[in-house]
């Protein structure tokens, strides 16, 4: 062979596998490829490769962030599997290298390293890694839910919160290197270790987990939580602590429930082509997708007819089926039931029990009933300390006739309470006025508190035997009592016309307030049971005891109240006395220059007389006795 040898050496080169962002968890290792000349990978024979690389790499360094020179640098492992100065068509030393170093003593951070080839004469570049390392795991709490805790809501949903840190980045960034939360659900027959979604604001979390999925029962399940970094606990606990709870979650499924408001239990019904049977229907967690009806007689106890809703038939909550109710018997009852159903379980039966308006004559009009201006409910009351009087309480009255009517004209209706429990304490008389008085339930018990009439309802019937009934109304019952309040003030001041009491009473009686026996003003209990009463400034003399009374029963004494006159009597003594001194003189001074005549007797005028009384024009008949401090009859306005 016959060539130019070129004597100049190439320098060798050497790359490396892993790139800058890759983290290591406590052992990096580098690994690469180095080869010397050039190369491009495969030759056809060992000869050709090496006339390429004119040599082979001897060694390749590694210099990490702890060591100041080359001369210290760790040397590489060479992976190929050749002896030094062996190549081949495929293979050469150091064609694969692998580099590891144990940094478990050190923080986690970014460290960089620098990698070289030699191939005896030369140095290749020198190629800079910056590496990731991890030595410890991540750290997660949990603030919400609380362990032990019970679950239950319409939306079916927990959500889970807490903080997870890690050491990388740390101070200014604690946690960047935190990948995902795992949650691993464990119960009866159900297990579940879905990585959770997660929603992060800084180093906290929070997760809405969703428990629709679990079977339909209550039950206690185990949550294993914990946070995974780049090297740590991913999808495994691994070496993290995770934080463990247990929680009661309800799922189990909420029976549905129903109601029929059309038609109204216990009323007539008009029999149709068209009756309407309507109510409402709901599911506490779900929807309800069927309903059953069933029309019972009650008399025959047997089913006579069924109606099945489903889909569109039910809007929302509502739902409304219309039904061939002609072939019912006139005055007959029968049971209207209705339940529910929501995919799982059915609701209870609700029913109602009308009776069938189907009289033999069918050009008969049925009587109507108007509520527009229908009161729904009364209040009554009763005087709870004496039960031997009249008029112990109010009692209420209904004019049925403005309520009820017939469009047939000349047809008498007759107006009846529609169950006897009710007409018991209830009476109509013959212009069609019902009245209620509480005390006529008295002779069937003495609890007040069991005089209330609930749900009264009455009737109204043709002489067909076509009915239609009210609105249902309550007559609620209070006991009361006669009282008195002590008032605001006790004492008058500046321009004050008076002092007011108030009490309480049987409404409609007279409260009436004496003083000193004589009237002193009235009022009339109001409807609420209450009254209020001013006693007048002039009947207010020093200090004065009001007594009450309402007619019957123990008179009532109020609060003593005052005009104010009596407070003066802490004046000073000494200048009382003084004011006495100065009198008593000027009493004998004068004496020295009186004279009687010892013949003619002392006379009374006529203004003496007047000045001992004072009268009032509120109170006619009645005068004011100074000297007695007393109301006296006034002769002269008798006379």
């Amino acid at each position: 062979y016959e060539g130019t040898v070129v004597l100049e050496n190439a320098a060798p080169s050497v790359t490396v596998d892993v790139s800058s962002d890759i983290s290591y968890r406590r052992i990096v290792t580098i690994s690469g490829t180095a080869w010397d000349g050039s190369w491009v990978g495969v030759y056809p024979s060992a000869e050709e490769s090496m006339w390429a690389q004119k040599g082979y790499v001897h060694s390749v360094q590694v210099k990490d962030p702890f060591t100041g020179g080359w001369a210290g640098a760790g040397m590489a492992t060479d992976t190929s599997g050749m002896e030094p100065g062996v190549v081949t068509g495929t293979n050469h030393p150091f064609r694969t290298w692998s580099y590891s170093l144990d940094m478990t003593q050190y923080p986690e951070d970014d460290y960089v390293f620098e990698i070289r080839s030699f191939d005896g004469l030369d140095y290749s570049e020198i190629i800079s890694k910056t590496i990731k390392l991890n030595t410890q795991p991540p750290v997660l709490t949990v603030s919400e839910p609380a362990d032990g805790t019970l679950h239950r809501n319409d939306e079916k949903i927990i959500t889970f919160s807490g903080v997870a840190t890690d050491d990388y980045g740390c101070p200014s960034d604690c946690g960047s290197d935190i990948d995902n939360v795992y949650i691993v659900i464990e119960g009866p027959q159900y297990y579940s270790d879905t990585p959770a979604d997660a929603v992060w604001n800084g180093n906290t979390w929070s997760y809405d987990w969703s428990y629709a999925a679990l079977p339909r029962t209550s039950e206690d399940y185990t949550f294993t939580i914990w946070a995974s970094d780049s090297d740590f606990c991913i999808g495994i606990v691994d070496e993290c602590v995770p934080e463990v709870i247990s929680l009661s979650i309800d799922n189990a499924n909420r029976n549905p429930l129903i109601q029929i408001d059309e038609p109204n239990d216990g009323s007539y019904v008009e029999t149709g082509e068209s009756t309407t049977i309507s109510g409402v229907a709901q599911d506490p967690d779900g929807n309800v997708n069927r309903i059953d009806i069933e029309i019972r007689d009650v008399v025959d106890e047997i089913l006579i007819d069924t109606i099945t809703l489903t889909g569109s038939e039910i809007d929302g909550d509502r739902w409304a089926t219309d039904w061939d109710s002609r072939g019912l018997i006139h005055d007959r009852p029968y049971t209207i039931l209705a339940r529910s159903f929501d995919g799982i379980d059915y609701s209870q039966w609700d029913q109602i029990e009308i009776i069938a308006d189907n009289p033999p004559n069918k050009d008969n009009s049925r009587p109507v009933f108007d509520g527009s201006a229908w009161v729904s409910e009364f209040t009554l009351y009763c005087d709870a300390e004496n039960d031997d009087i009249l008029d112990r309480c109010t009692a209420a009255t209904i004019d049925l006739s403005a309520y009820f009517s017939d469009p047939d004209v000349d047809q008498d209706i007759i107006l009846a309470v529609a169950d006897d429990q009710h007409a018991i304490g209830i009476r109509i008389d013959s212009n069609g006025v019902a009245t209620y008085d509480p005390d006529v339930m008295a002779f069937y018990t003495t609890e007040i508190s069991e005089w209330n009439m609930e749900d009264v309802v009455f009737l109204a019937q043709d002489e067909f035997g076509s009915k239609v009934q009210s609105d249902p109304v309550d007559f609620v019952v209070i006991p009361t009592i006669f009282s008195v309040d002590p008032p605001d003030k006790d004492t008058l001041s500046g321009t004050d016309k008076g002092i007011v009491f108030q009490g309480t009473g049987i409404p409609g009686r007279a409260v009436t307030a004496y003083i000193e026996a004589n009237p002193a003003n009235s009022t009339v209990v109001s409807d609420d049971s209450t009254w209020s009463m001013l006693i007048p400034a002039n009947r207010i003399v020093g200090t004065v005891t009001p007594e009450f009374t309402m007619g019957v029963g123990d008179s009532i004494y109020g609060q003593s109240i005052s005009d104010g006159s009596d407070q003066g009597s802490d004046f000073p003594l000494g200048i009382v006395v003084a004011v006495l001194l100065v009198l008593a003189i000027l009493g004998l001074t004068a004496a020295r220059f009186i004279e009687f005549d010892a013949d003619e007797p002392l006379k009374t005028t006529e203004d003496d007389k007047t000045e001992r009384y004072t009268r009032d024009p509120d109170h006619p008949g009645w005068k004011w006795d100074v000297e007695a401090a007393e109301w006296v009859p006034d002769e002269d306005a008798s006379e």
